[in-house]
C-alpha cells in the first residue's frame, strides 16, 4: 500500500529532473483505435445517451482515444482521455479474455437508472494514473481511492521488449522525427512499428512493443488496434 505522499514524490522528481534532462523533455500526444466486434477482440461497446429524458443507444465499431506522455529524461505520465465517454476512467484498457458488453455513457449527459430516469452508472470510486520511470525502464500504475479515506496502491512492470523484432531499411517522418519500420510480435498480435532514435529515450506506449535495442516508438499498428503521434 502506498500513501499519497509517494504520488507527490513522482511529480516532485518529474519537476527536479526536469532540470537536468531539459533537453529530451517534451509532449508526446498520440491518436489510439480499437477495433471491436467482428475481426477486433469481441468485445461490444454501447454508448448510452439521455439528455432530457430522451435516450438512445449506439454500438460502437471502433474506439478512438488520445493519450498524452508527459517526460523529462528520467521520469513520465501516461495520460489517456477516452473520447468524452463516462464510465470508462482514464488509463484503464479495454477488457480482455472475451467477448464482453461495455456500457458507458457520453460525458454531459443524465444518467439514467435502472427505471430510466435519475441516476445510475455510479462513478467508480477510484482513479488510475500511469509513471513511467525511463531510468530504470518500467512502468509505475497508481491506483487512488477517491472516496473519504484517501488509500492508494502501486504495481511497477519492467519494460517488455518485442518479440520476433525484426528491422527493415524503410524509414519516414512521424510528428516530425524521422523513424524506423520494424515488425514484431505481441502473443499473436503481429505489429508494424516505427520508432525513433531521434528522442534520446527508450519507450513504447503499449508495454511489450519496446525495441530491443532502444528507441522511442512513434506508431504501431496490427489488424485490431494502433496508435500514432500526432505532437
Amino acid at each position: 500500500m502506498m500513501n499519497r505522499t509517494v504520488k507527490t514524490a513522482f511529480m516532485l522528481l518529474l519537476g527536479a529532473a526536469s532540470v537536468q534532462a531539459r533537453d529530451v523533455a517534451g509532449v508526446i500526444t498520440y491518436e489510439n483505435n480499437s477495433r471491436l466486434g467482428a475481426g477486433g477482440n469481441g468485445n461490444q461497446v454501447m454508448i448510452r445517451t439521455n439528455i432530457n429524458g430522451n435516450e438512445s443507444v449506439e454500438t460502437l465499431d471502433v474506439i478512438t482515444f488520445n493519450q498524452t506522455f508527459t517526460f523529462n529524461g528520467i521520469f513520465g505520465k501516461l495520460a489517456s482521455e477516452r473520447g468524452g465517454f463516462a464510465g470508462m476512467p482514464a488509463g484503464m484498457p479495454l477488457p480482455s479474455g472475451g467477448p464482453q458488453v461495455i456500457v458507458a455513457q457520453r460525458a454531459g449527459s443524465a444518467r439514467p437508472s435502472a427505471n430510466g430516469a435519475g441516476q445510475g452508472l455510479p462513478q467508480l470510486p477510484f482513479t488510475n494514473a500511469t509513471y513511467i520511470d525511463l531510468s530504470k525502464q518500467q512502468f509505475l500504475q497508481v491506483l487512488e481511492t477517491t472516496g473519504g479515506k484517501k488509500e492508494a496502491w502501486f504495481t511497477a512492470e519492467p519494460f517488455k521488449t518485442a518479440t520476433d523484432f525484426k528491422p527493415t531499411e524503410k524509414t519516414k517522418k512521424i510528428a516530425g522525427y524521422s523513424c524506423k519500420k520494424a515488425t514484431a510480435k505481441l502473443k499473436d498480435e503481429l505489429f508494424t512499428i516505427w520508432y525513433t532514435t531521434e528522442i534520446p529515450l527508450t519507450f513504447s506506449p503499449i508495454n511489450g512493443l519496446v525495441p530491443p535495442g532502444g528507441g522511442f516508438v512513434l506508431q504501431a499498428e496490427s489488424s485490431n488496434r494502433s496508435f500514432e503521434a500526432k505532437k
